[in-house]
């Protein structure tokens, strides 16, 4: 009988370490996602990637998007994006009528449009092109990638 007793008291004392080991672990955890969620508010998600002690900035995030860049499997939604266009500017410059924009990759737009694919990504890149010289230069609140500065009340293109 005491013998039971023993490992009675000994099981019970394992559960109350093994349950404070998982509070310390959730707490832990928690704590992370509370810091992850603090960051992604500050940098955007573009955020920098950390690796120890040591915070590496995203690449190439100093150059304007170019319109060489694009690519025929891009959807839409994708380009309205990084170029910062409005979501219907090549729903309606282009005449796309198909229900999945923007949600629609180039060569699905040229196969339904019984186009090559290099002629409906020139269209794209004409589009964009002629987006980008009609709204000027960029807005002080943004820097040179077209990313809008945190804190700025301006969220679209500059006023002409």
């Amino acid at each position: 009988m005491e013998n039971q007793e023993k490992k009675f008291k000994l099981k019970r004392v394992f559960q109350w370490i093994l349950l404070i080991l998982l509070a310390i672990i959730l707490i832990f955890a928690v704590w992370e996602m509370a810091k992850d969620f603090g960051r992604l508010r500050q940098f955007g998600p573009q955020r920098p990637i950390r690796f120890g002690r040591r915070w590496f900035p995203p690449q190439n995030t100093s150059a304007a998007p170019s319109t060489a860049e694009i690519r025929s499997w891009m959807t839409f939604r994708y380009i309205n994006t990084v170029f910062k266009l409005p979501q219907d500017y090549l729903k309606n410059s282009l005449a796309i009528d198909n229900a999945h924009y923007p949600n629609l990759s180039i060569d699905a737009l040229g196969k339904e449009q019984k186009k090559t694919s290099a002629a409906t990504l020139a269209g794209v890149v004409s589009s964009v092109q002629k987006y980008i010289s009609d709204r000027g230069p960029a807005s002080p609140a943004e820097n040179q990638s077209g990313f809008v500065a945190p804190g700025s009340s301006q969220s679209g293109p500059a006023p002409q």
